[in-house]
């Protein structure tokens, strides 16, 4: 399992190193809330072994839960599978577009302007 983050440091390679700065992390932004709305799921059944789900989720910090401090629009996708007999996530990815990108803009190319 790799997880990747958006910052430089936040590359791990097991789920030991991700746990560990994940409770650092957790303890520095105690006062930020986390909304998440406007869930949006789509799947596509691959063969009775396999499910491709996507999607986006709208994700709001919130300070001492009154504050508004973020808001990000994510979306992800996610790959099942069956293995000995029980579903199991093989792959996860999690993204938040670059906020310069204009609606219906494929590229930030606005941004490169």
């Amino acid at each position: 399992m790799s997880i990747i983050g958006m910052g430089k440091q936040e590359f791990f390679k097991n789920i030991e190193h991700f746990l560990n700065s994940f409770k650092f992390d957790v303890e520095k932004r105690k006062n930020i809330h986390f909304e998440f709305k406007d869930l949006e799921i789509e799947e596509n059944i691959v063969d009775d072994q396999c499910v491709f789900v996507y999607g986006s989720v709208k994700i709001y910090g919130l300070y001492d839960k009154e504050v508004p401090i973020m808001q990000l629009d994510s979306r992800f996708t996610i790959i099942y599978d069956v293995r000995d007999e029980k579903w199991k996530v093989l792959h996860i990815h999690h993204s938040i577009p670059n906020k310069e990108q204009l609606e219906d803009e494929e590229f930030p190319i606005t941004l490169g302007k």
